[in-house]
């Protein structure tokens, strides 16, 4: 039985809207019934012109630009570059510009920098000349190499290392894994391993595995474990046997 129209017709209307809901109507009445109940209760709201009546919430705005508007990875990067434009005391348009210089020198950042830290793109957009630069340098010592993704996955790596460190590193590892290894395979599943020693690396592996073998060959199998946290990112070292059982207590 449909609710008796008691009351004000917007007393009315939302008593409908209720018995609707409660009733599982088809969708397709229901929506018409409610848009039917909802100019009823227009209709019967008072009306007032005097400057001194309260505003509705949803009566209180304010104008953004359409362009600042867009959904998705759009609105992040748009973000990101309101940011950088604000941190360095420029318009969105001269980032933009430094932003488009700089893909075409690391193309692969693009699918990154949605996940990518502010202060990082930051640094990168006021360091575009001298990423340039570092980037033909390491396209120089890795020939066969996608730099661009190289830069991409650790961007951190032509920021805060020196080209002199990086190929000191290179040869100590060119050196240590012998002319029948691809260093340049294994940099690229492991760029920061650019940045250490790969004798260091070594005594760290047997230090906490002293049953391996050969801690060069483990190195070359797994790049990205044998880094220490320090390295990695992370604020601290890696410590203890990694030959033991661990402990439950």
């Amino acid at each position: 039985m449909l609710p008796a129209a008691q009351g004000s017709p917007a007393a009315a209307a939302a008593r409908y809207l209720a018995f609707c809901r409660d009733h599982s109507f088809p969708h397709h009445l229901l929506k018409a019934r409610r848009t039917a109940a909802s100019q009823a209760a227009q209709e019967s709201a008072p009306s007032t012109s005097t400057s001194d009546a309260p505003l509705n919430p949803w009566a209180f705005g304010f104008q953004v630009s359409e362009r600042k508007l867009e959904w998705g990875s759009v609105a992040q990067r748009q973000l990101l570059k309101m940011h950088a434009a604000d941190s360095l005391g420029k318009d969105i348009e001269w980032v933009e510009d430094r932003l488009e210089r700089l893909l075409g020198i690391v193309p692969d950042l693009m699918g990154r920098m949605d996940q990518m830290k502010a202060d990082m793109l930051l640094t990168l957009v006021a360091n575009c000349e001298g990423i340039a630069v570092k980037a033909v340098q390491l396209k120089t010592l890795l020939p066969n190499s996608d730099v661009s993704h190289l830069i991409s996955k650790s961007p951190a790596l032509l920021l805060n290392l020196r080209m002199n460190d990086i190929r000191a590193n290179l040869d100590k590892m060119r050196e240590a894994f012998g002319p029948d290894t691809d260093v340049e395979a294994i940099i690229t599943r492991e760029p920061a391993l650019l940045s250490a020693d790969i004798h260091d690396l070594s005594s760290e592996i047997m230090r906490l595995m002293p049953g391996t073998a050969d801690p060069i060959a483990f190195i070359a199998a797994n790049p990205s474990i044998v880094l220490d946290m320090g390295l990695a990112g992370l604020p601290s070292t890696i410590d203890g046997d990694l030959t033991s059982e661990p402990s439950i207590f």
